[in-house]
């Protein structure tokens, strides 16, 4: 399995944070962003590789991983996508040439409990997304209208939904094709500022709905704001 990580944006809300640096090296007390992604990805047997987007200040990212991931190497390939302003679907895209396995889309602002991961890694299903039912929604929330437990609708506008979306899909191999079938489908009809979401909306409009991992009740964060990076710093302390 491959895990994608899109770690290029500028983190434009957090801006008293990212003057210097960029967005995954936020530090939530006292350890970067990212790291709370890639220390337990690394630790799951079932990933070889882990494939890091980056963009916006991306030399910092880069020697950070260089530098505290050397030993694991091999599992950890970055990839500059120099189109960091535009949208999360673009960075995605230059990822998708290297993939040749399974492989989990996730975003570098999230915060997972490693149990999140371990057992989102080993669901069943081709096509899986990330899913609480367990939190009150806002309108900055990304929400999900489910069918008999299968995605047919994603956008943080939508007023009927079903759960909340955590950031995190699954496709298997022989879905690879029509996965970026859907990524240049979205390109074309919806221009290059869209978000990732947008592609699994699209493989559910050609009947490929993705099946929900519930994830409810484990803990998980999202840093976009300054008031989210308060509350994560808490929340992860908690954990302890």
């Amino acid at each position: 399995m491959q895990v994608i990580i899109l770690a290029a944006g500028l983190g434009s809300r957090l801006q008293s944070f990212t003057r210097d640096r960029p967005k995954p090296l936020i530090e939530i007390n006292g350890v970067p962003l990212i790291d709370y992604s890639l220390e337990p990805l690394i630790n799951i047997q079932e990933i070889h590789e882990i494939i890091i987007v980056i963009g916006n200040k991306g030399e910092q990212i880069a020697d950070h991983v260089n530098r505290k991931y050397r030993s694991h190497g091999e599992r950890i390939r970055l990839v500059h996508n120099d189109q960091y302003h535009k949208g999360s679907v673009v960075t995605l895209s230059k990822a998708l040439p290297w993939i040749d396995t399974r492989f989990i889309v996730m975003n570098a602002d999230h915060i997972y409990r490693p149990r999140i991961l371990e057992k989102f890694v080993a669901a069943s299903g081709q096509i899986i997304v990330g899913c609480d039912y367990d939190r009150r929604l806002t309108n900055d929330d990304m929400k999900a209208l489910l069918n008999e437990g299968r995605l047919v609708d994603i956008d943080k506008l939508l007023t009927k939904y079903d759960a909340g979306y955590i950031g995190i899909t699954r496709i298997d191999l022989p879905l690879l094709p029509d996965y970026l079938r859907c990524v240049e489908s979205v390109l074309e009809r919806e221009g290059d500022s869209v978000a990732v979401e947008r592609v699994i909306l699209e493989m559910s409009k050609r009947c490929l709905n993705a099946q929900v991992c519930d994830l409810s009740g484990i803990g998980w964060f999202e840093v976009d704001t300054p008031k989210d990076k308060a509350i994560a710093e808490q929340g992860v302390r908690a954990w302890k």
